[in-house]
């Protein structure tokens, strides 16, 4: 809701009941590098090869970006090191850079770079558009249609999104990872493309304050939400932890939504099954967060099939359905 005070001032009043004030904003954005070659994270124009110290890795479940294929990477400033926790989320000091690259799906080529740099205890994002080779901070919000390959080899027309600052935030909070996803135990646990266990070759690296607890084979690791081999009910659960849990967490004041979507809730806390919607029936008579074996007549499913912006889960970075987890 939004109201004026005595002084004519916009005030405003959030789900968690905290009532904010407008102020003028600070260009964030004016003393941040031009181009993704100004920030000196990699060794050419194109963001090929990291510079020193700047770290490639993978995760074991990635996050849907509508089907572009992604390049991860992690700086930390000399002598800083995380914080790091088996079970919980790790703490990474001021100053950490996380670097994506995303690229079209089967062609190899940039359309965005994402940068979230940590400063004053929280990371803050920053978006370059690539186009013809050469890179450009964006100052807000953008959208610019592409055409993608799919993997039948037909191509599709999408409105990719390039989040701005404060859409980067609602995704990044600090409810579940501490702001960064898929930067936990259970996500880098994994070998990288030279074999050795990620978690491993960041200890020897000094990445982590103290070393590590336990042999990785002992902690948490989760399963590649693609792989049939594994139960469906896992995958599925995997999928939901990846996707929703950052934002649908008991920990995240600000949802209006009161679901539990983490791997390890039990299915009973979950609050969806058999739930009746609070915000939103999508014209269902009787609409259910999750009507079991009617996935048309579940809410869930529908906010992730429907292509509606205004309804659309997740909310922001995403306008292609995904199959794999529509299948799910």
């Amino acid at each position: 809701s939004f109201a004026e005070d005595a002084d004519g001032e916009l005030l405003a009043l959030d789900h968690s009941g905290r009532i904010s004030r407008v102020v003028a904003q600070s260009n964030h954005a004016s003393t941040f590098p031009r181009t993704v070659a100004e920030t000196g994270c990699f060794t050419d124009d194109d963001a090929t090869h990291p510079a020193a110290g700047v770290i490639p890795y993978e995760v074991n479940a990635p996050l849907w970006s509508d089907g572009t294929d992604k390049g991860r990477y992690i700086y930390l400033p000399q002598g800083a090191r995380i914080q790091f926790s088996e079970s919980g989320a790790w703490t990474f000091p001021d100053g950490t850079i996380l670097i994506k690259n995303f690229l079209k799906p089967f062609q190899s080529e940039l359309i965005e770079t994402r940068f979230l740099v940590k400063k004053n205890g929280t990371f803050k994002g920053y978006s370059y558009i690539w186009n013809g080779g050469n890179s450009v901070l964006l100052n807000g919000a953008f959208a610019k249609e592409y055409v993608f390959r799919t993997p039948n080899g037909l191509s599709e027309t999408v409105n990719y999104s390039y989040p701005s600052s404060a859409q980067c935030a609602r995704c990044h909070n600090s409810s579940l990872t501490n702001g960064a996803l898929g930067l936990t135990t259970e996500q880098i646990n994994r070998e990288n493309a030279e074999g050795d266990n990620q978690l491993s070759e960041w200890s020897r690296l000094g990445l982590f304050a103290t070393s590590l607890p336990s042999d990785p084979d002992l902690m948490p690791r989760l399963i590649d939400y693609h792989d049939s081999a594994q139960p469906l009910a896992l995958r599925t659960r995997t999928y939901l932890h990846i996707q929703c849990a950052n934002c649908h967490n008991p920990s995240n004041a600000t949802m209006q939504s009161r679901i539990d979507m983490r791997r390890d809730a039990a299915d009973s806390a979950m609050g969806v099954v058999n739930v009746r919607a609070q915000h939103g029936t999508l014209g269902l008579a009787n609409p259910l967060l999750v009507a079991p074996g009617s996935p048309q007549q579940s809410i869930l499913f529908m906010r992730m099939d429907t292509l509606d912006e205004t309804v659309r889960m997740p909310p922001i970075a995403t306008s292609r359905r995904h199959e794999v987890g529509l299948d799910l």
